[in-house]
C-alpha cells in the first residue's frame, strides 16, 4: 500500500518514498483506476512518473499538473507536460503560512497572493533590494491569527520581477 484515499477531498495520496522500478506499475494501476483530473506533487516525483511513462512510450493525460516544495527545472516541466499532456503550474508556499505565490496561465513568473501575506526581498542585513536583484525572502502573515509572524526571514533566495506579467 503505497497510497491512501482521502475520500472527503476526493484525493489519492501517493507516497514519494516508495517509487522504484518494481513499484511504478502498481502506482499507475492505482492512478488508472482513480482517474485523476489533476496531478499535484513534488517536481522530482512527477518527473519520475513522467520518466517511467517516457520509457514505456506512454502518456497519462490529465487536465493540469501542480508542483511545489522544490525548485521546478525546465527539463522537468517539459517532460511532465509532455507525458501528462497538460500544463504545469508551479506554486510556492511556506508551512509557516507567511507567503504564497503561484503561476498564472501565462507562466511568466509567480504571482504573490497579497491577501495571504506580505512578501519582501531583502539583503542579508534586512534592507530591501531592487527588483530583479536576488535576496532573502521575508514574509509577514495576514491571516495566521494563531501565530502571526512579522518579517519572518525564510532564508529562501528569490527576486521580485522587474516587469509586469501579461495577464
Amino acid at each position: 500500500p503505497f497510497w491512501r484515499h482521502n475520500r472527503q477531498h476526493r484525493q489519492l495520496l501517493l507516497s514519494s518514498f516508495h517509487l522504484s522500478k518494481t513499484t511504478l506499475p502498481a502506482y499507475f494501476d492505482a492512478l488508472a483506476e482513480f482517474k485523476p483530473d489533476v496531478m499535484d506533487g513534488y517536481p522530482s516525483t512527477l518527473y519520475v512518473l513522467a520518466k517511467y511513462l517516457q520509457g514505456r512510450g506512454q502518456t497519462f493525460p490529465v487536465k493540469a499538473a501542480i508542483t511545489s516544495s522544490e525548485t521546478l527545472h525546465d527539463f522537468q516541466r517539459a517532460l511532465i507536460e509532455e507525458r501528462f499532456c497538460c500544463r504545469v503550474f508551479d506554486y510556492y508556499a511556506l508551512a509557516e503560512r507567511a507567503v504564497f505565490s503561484g503561476e498564472c496561465a501565462d507562466h511568466q513568473a509567480h504571482h504573490i497572493a497579497m491577501e495571504y501575506g506580505l512578501a519582501e526581498v531583502t539583503s542579508a542585513d534586512g534592507q530591501p533590494v531592487p527588483r530583479g536583484t536576488i535576496g532573502r525572502l521575508v514574509g509577514t502573515t495576514l491571516h495566521n491569527l494563531a501565530m502571526p509572524l512579522i518579517r519572518y526571514a525564510t532564508n529562501d533566495l528569490t527576486a521580485l520581477s522587474e516587469g509586469t506579467c501579461t495577464c
